[in-house]
This record gives C-alpha cells, structure tokens and sequence, in this order.
C-alpha cells in the first residue's frame, strides 16, 4: 500500500529529523504488511542518502513529481518531530492545517505518527489543533504521557492517542571509528576530558534567558580550569543562519577565556551515525537540543541537558535523568556541582542510560498503532478517474509556470527583452 509523508521537513538541515526518518524506516520494515512510502523533503537527495529506504520529492515541487508520488496514495503521515507548537509563531501549525484539510477533502485519512507536542502559547493555536486537527486526524502516536495529555487537554479524543516514544530510538548505537578520525583531523588527542557542547541562540531563548551565552561560557572555561577539559563544539543543526547552532556556538566561543581549549567540529550536514560517532568519542556531553541528548544516551554517554523546550523537559524525565537544567538555572556554580558528581558516578551512570535506551527503544516500537489506523482507514479509499485528471492537469500546469519562469529568468537581458517586444507586436497586429 502507498503512503505518503506530506509533510516535508527533512533534508532543512537538522540531523535529529533524519534520526527520526532512519527511526521510521527501521519501524516499517518491522511492520507485517508491505507499504510504499513517498516522502516530501527539502532536500530529497541528502534524504535519500541518509536514508535509502523510502522515495523522495521535493516539498517545494507542485508539478509532475509531486503527482507522481501522491496520486496514488491511500493514506498520509506526519511523522516525527514536534508539530503541535507555537514557539516560532504560526508555523508549523497553520501549514499542518493545510495539509489535514487537504487530506480531508481528499477523502484521504491522515496520522500523526511518533510526534511531540510542545505547550501552546495562544488560543489561536489551541483553535487549529481543536477545530482542524483532532477531527481530521485518525490516529496520534506520541513521544509521551505529557504530549497526550497535552492533546487531549486541547481536544483529541483520548482514544486516538497512544503513547510511544521517539522514532529516533530505533537506531543502534554507532561505532567510534569515523568520530575518532575527525578528532584526530582536529589534533584532538589525549587523555584530558572531552566534553561535547552543541547550543542554540532562537529568538524564544534569548527573550527567556538574555545573558545565557555569557553564563555558558563562564561554565565552559570553569571546566577547563577544574578538570583540563577540551571543549569540542558540535552542530546538530547545520544552517548557517544568526539563530542556530554555529553562531551560538561561535559566540559561546568568543566570550570564553580558555579559547585555546576549544576545537570546532566541521558545521557538516553529517547523518545521524555520523553525528553519533562523534558524540561517542566525547566523555560528557551538554546540549540545549533534544536529538543531540538523545544521540548521547544512544551512545552511552552521560550528558547535562539545558532544557530549552518543554521536550528536553520530557526527554529527562522519561529517562529518570537528574542532571538538567532550565534556562534560568543555568549557572556556573551549579552545573560545575552536577559535573563533579557525574564523573563521581560515571559506572552507574553508564548502566542508567543503558536501561533507560532498552525502555524507550521498547516504547518507540508502539508507533505501528498509527500504521495500523491509517492502514484500517484506508481500505475504502478509491481513485476516481476524473479526480485522477483533475490533478494532473494541475501539476503539468505548475511544471509549465515553473519551466516558463526559469526560462525568463536564465535567458539573458536582451533576449528577454526582444522575446517581450514581439509578443507585444503580436498581440496589437490580432
């Protein structure tokens, strides 16, 4: 059966959305019937290439290959993430909107398969997610008890909502071999403590926390000073834009005594084994990121999480793991203190993750319930031969606009000038 991942947010360049996609692949080969699935990404070949699996299209694409990938479909995913927020304004929540009245009408039933959901900030955003999603959407399968009772609080009838775990769960921890040769590329050898950092600077942080990057800099150049530590710098968010990851970690940088001590890791769009190699060659690890945490329980690596968002929030508690802190708790004194007793406690730390990845691992497998509601829902749907032209006919419409508008675009100044000339020639001699 043919499926389709509407929503396109991988290949944008974070590595914990690929996690989710490996996660997902591995949950579909597992799953009892044979299912074809189609995927809307940025970039379709960087998806491709971390995850060969499934078939891609460009999100951004409205013509042929996005109709040659959906026109049969009998059901839609979103898979991953966390769609259900309203942290960055009205997106995501009014594009899902978009998508789950397209679904509808369509007669197509859609799922929510392995998502968060963050707390909503405006009573708009809790009207989509009531008035749209929960009547559109057939099935929910959630990272967490706090995201069901997050939806069901903004209406999701609690019967479609079963609780799972991240998709990124799925992955098996990856070998140390590619993150040792990147470190010793770096010159980074030795026996001192390597401690893995990846921040972020979004415009909600720094309005919660404005003086956040001095204080993370203060902490970093105590470590050094305390234990000889080495400060690596990690990107799991590539883009190069003011709010993500490099500038943060740039700035962090900057603002450190100790810079001598610090090593930057290539802002490389890595997969997510990747990614996990390097993680698996740090000691300690301390993120504001949810998949970067993730990456280092996968790995076994103790990690300080600096609980930006409410899912970082979860992420420790559904680990049972102490060792975070809000925002505002971010704060020299207290962060060197839970340092020193992780290294106190390294042993049992490692056993506590141990466990902690063989429970979720468990949880995650739950996320087939979605597969199962849309593969039930599905069993009546049916292609109608006029719907079928209908949007074909649109699609060979957009590739026709898209192809004229890269015409006039690419042809140089004077030929596209004459070319206007003469159609306007033409038009006055009918």
């Amino acid at each position: 059966m043919r499926l389709t991942v509407p929503w396109g947010i991988f290949g944008y360049g974070n590595i914990g959305d690929e996690a989710m996609l490996n996660g997902f692949a591995a949950l579909v080969k597992g799953y009892p019937r044979k299912l074809s699935i189609h995927v809307a990404s940025q970039s379709p070949s960087h998806a491709a290439a971390a995850e060969p699996a499934f078939r891609y299209y460009s999100r951004n694409n409205g013509g042929f290959g996005k109709w040659r990938a959906t026109w049969r479909n009998k059901g839609q995913l979103i898979v991953g993430d966390t769609p259900i927020m309203d942290l960055l304004g009205s997106w995501p929540l009014e594009e899902l909107s978009h998508l789950a009245k397209s679904a509808t009408s369509e007669q197509r039933p859609i799922a929510f398969l392995g998502t968060g959901t963050e707390t909503l900030q405006l009573e708009a955003s809790k009207r989509i997610v009531k008035e749209c999603l929960a009547p559109a959407v057939v099935h929910w399968s959630v990272r967490s008890e706090r995201d069901r009772a997050r939806l069901q609080e903004y209406g999701v009838d609690p019967q479609r909502i079963n609780v799972a775990a991240d998709l990124a769960w799925l992955l098996q921890a990856s070998p140390r071999d590619f993150g040792q040769r990147e470190f010793r590329q770096l010159g980074l050898e030795g026996s001192a403590p390597r401690i893995g950092v990846n921040f972020t600077r979004e415009a909600f942080v720094h309005q919660q926390s404005a003086g956040l990057p001095l204080r993370l800099a203060q902490i970093l150049d105590d470590l050094v000073e305390e234990y000889g530590a080495r400060i690596v710098f990690l990107c799991n968010e590539v883009r190069g834009g003011a709010e993500y990851d490099s500038a943060a970690n740039e700035e962090i940088r900057e603002l450190m005594a100790h810079r001598e001590a610090t090593y930057s890791v290539a802002n490389n769009y890595w997969t997510p084994a990747q990614m996990m190699s390097l993680v698996g060659n740090c000691d300690y690890t301390i993120s504001m990121r949810y998949h970067f945490c993730l990456f280092s329980a996968l790995q076994g690596i103790p990690f300080i999480a600096i609980k930006r968002a409410g899912k970082v929030n979860d992420l420790c508690w559904q680990l049972d793991w102490p060792y975070a802190f809000s925002l505002d708790d971010v704060r020299q004194a207290c962060v060197t203190k839970v340092f020193s007793e992780m290294r106190a406690g390294e042993k049992q730390l490692g056993a506590l993750l141990e466990a902690g990845v063989r429970q979720m691992r468990e949880k995650a497998k739950l996320n087939s319930a979605a597969l199962d509601a849309v593969c039930s829902a599905s069993a009546s749907v049916r292609w109608g031969s006029a719907a079928v032209c209908r949007s074909f006919a649109v699609a060979v419409k957009w590739d026709m606009q898209e192809l004229s508008t890269r015409i006039n675009t690419q042809l140089p100044s004077p030929i596209r000038s004459v070319l206007r000339a003469g159609k306007s020639w033409l038009r006055g001699t009918r």
